[in-house]
């Protein structure tokens, strides 16, 4: 008799051990969102020269955008020696407008470069930040210091890649 009494103590508490796990695995996977962990959208820019081969940036460079506010804000500050750069872009612009302000030992110039897109909504979950993808449609730029600018991937998202070749004047 004393025996089952000790295989029944046994049952429960191997029961309330298993309904234990249960409540903690269920409770894991109702917080657990499937949120991107990087999931900022960045243009890349690489830097080519005229051959197409890859390129360091020899001077200062800073770019800057005007928010609609009226307010400058930088997005790149004082880079050197870079042969990439990403930049990001607004959520639902048609046009995000930059300006690259380059300067050396004996120069300074400042160059706009507008890139025109299209802008789609993009869905994780319900409990993720909304989001957008974007096409790129065209890029337009003054040529100060600017040589050339080319499209390379027009499809912006979360995978990194280069999506313009920049071309500065030497």
């Amino acid at each position: 008799m004393r025996f089952r009494k000790e295989q029944g103590a046994t049952s429960r508490a191997s029961f309330i051990a298993l309904l234990v796990v249960a409540v903690v695995i269920i409770i894991a996977s109702c917080s657990n969102v499937d949120c991107p962990f990087m999931n900022s959208v960045y243009t890349t820019y690489q830097i080519k020269d005229l051959e197409g081969k890859t390129d360091t940036l020899k001077d200062t460079l800073t770019v800057s955008i005007r928010k609609y506010n009226g307010v400058d804000t930088i997005l790149l500050n004082k880079a050197v020696q870079k042969t990439s750069f990403d930049l990001p872009i607004s959520y639902i612009a048609p046009a995000d407008t930059f300006f690259f302000h380059r300067y050396g030992d004996e120069m300074r110039v400042t160059d706009t470069v507008t890139v025109e897109k299209t802008n789609t909504p993009h869905f994780e979950s319900v409990d993720c930040a909304p989001k957008y993808f974007h096409d790129i449609t065209n890029v337009h730029f003054t040529q100060h210091g600017i040589e050339h600018i080319e499209i390379m991937k027009r499809k912006v998202t979360y995978e990194p890649q280069d999506h313009f070749y920049i071309v500065f004047k030497h």
